[in-house]
């Protein structure tokens, strides 16, 4: 697979996943084999305000936070404004292998801006904008998109073949409508049928969870890769399963943890957090440790335990005797 000039080591890629997406977890989730990990969405607006109000640096820092490591990068945006939208790509391009632009986003903060999903229901104003952002950058570029507003105006595949006119490098479809949110299974028959019409590389989001499900997903679609969010954010070591994803079998757990170790998965990222992180959150640190113990034994009390704990290093012996 290959998006413009940009080869990928493989066909795996880590979805953007907001107050998930950190650079400690971007670096851990490349050093267990992902081929490209994508930031979390990146409001333009904030990021032109921001750094007017500061400077571009440290704008860069606070939204980026860049770091040698963590690379192939590919930085996910969103907006409707387009100066913003050029100021952002500008000032960010040196610093990634790879635009995306989201046009997949349901939260209402980003719908009132009439930005992330808002634009399927306006795909007028999306090809705009697209045309504004492959004037200004070279970079390859890709568009996420969900099926639709609503499965009474299901548009993904004629906006995609639109965009492909416009010059995007690969479409990104998590086949959910907006109004499904992450009800019900996402539409691969959807994808499939994307795959047969743009010439471009698909890239299926949804429903992704352990080596099995990417085995099926290739099988059904014929997508040319896969981006996961919700399986990587419980399971890390997703990636270095997936290498060996045609040996896949049913009887594996949701996320599958066999073959692989979570608490060092935890331990590995509670280190990078502390060392290229600018905050120090321990509800955040908690968050991870909570997916961590996912598909752990006695997995109810050992929640309860993580949510009680006071400090660190309380947390760290919880998760030093997971048992799974």
């Amino acid at each position: 697979m290959q998006i413009r000039d940009f080869k990928p080591k493989n066909q795996f890629f880590l979805a953007p996943m907001e107050a998930v997406n950190c650079t400690s977890f971007r670096i851990l989730c490349l050093r267990r084999g992902a081929g490209l990990v994508y930031t979390d969405l990146i409001d333009a607006d904030e990021f032109t305000q921001f750094a007017k109000e500061t400077s571009v640096l440290d704008a860069i820092k606070k939204f980026v936070n860049p770091n040698s490591e963590d690379q192939p990068l590919a930085i996910q945006l969103a907006g409707a404004k387009i100066e913003n939208l050029v100021f952002a790509i500008k000032e960010l391009e040196n610093y990634c292998e790879v635009f995306d632009f989201n046009v997949g986003c349901p939260l209402g903060k980003v719908l009132g801006k009439k930005a992330g999903c808002y634009l399927m229901k306006h795909p007028d104003n999306l090809y705009k904008i697209i045309s504004e952002i492959r004037k200004t950058t070279n970079k390859p570029l890709s568009v996420k998109l969900r099926s639709g507003w609503d499965e009474k105006s299901i548009n993904a595949v004629e906006v995609a073949v639109e965009l492909e006119k416009l010059g995007v490098d690969t479409i990104i479809l998590h086949a959910r409508t907006k109004e499904q949110g992450y009800q019900k299974k996402s539409d691969w028959n959807l994808v499939k049928k994307l795959k047969s019409i743009v010439k471009i590389p698909v890239i299926l989001s949804g429903d992704v969870f352990n080596s099995y499900d990417a085995k099926i997903a290739f099988e059904k679609t014929g997508c040319d890769a896969i981006i996961i969010g919700r399986g990587a954010k419980v399971n890390p070591s997703i990636f270095s399963q997936l290498k060996s994803f045609q040996k896949a079998s049913k009887k594996d757990k949701v996320y599958c943890k066999n073959e692989v170790n979570p608490v060092k998965d935890f331990l590995e990222w509670l280190k990078l957090y502390r060392k290229i992180e600018r905050r120090n959150n321990f509800s955040e640190i908690k968050d991870h440790a909570l997916w961590t113990s996912t598909e752990c034994k006695n997995n109810k009390e050992v929640k309860q335990s993580i949510v009680n704990s006071k400090g660190e290093e309380e947390l760290i012996k919880i998760v030093k005797e997971l048992k799974f």
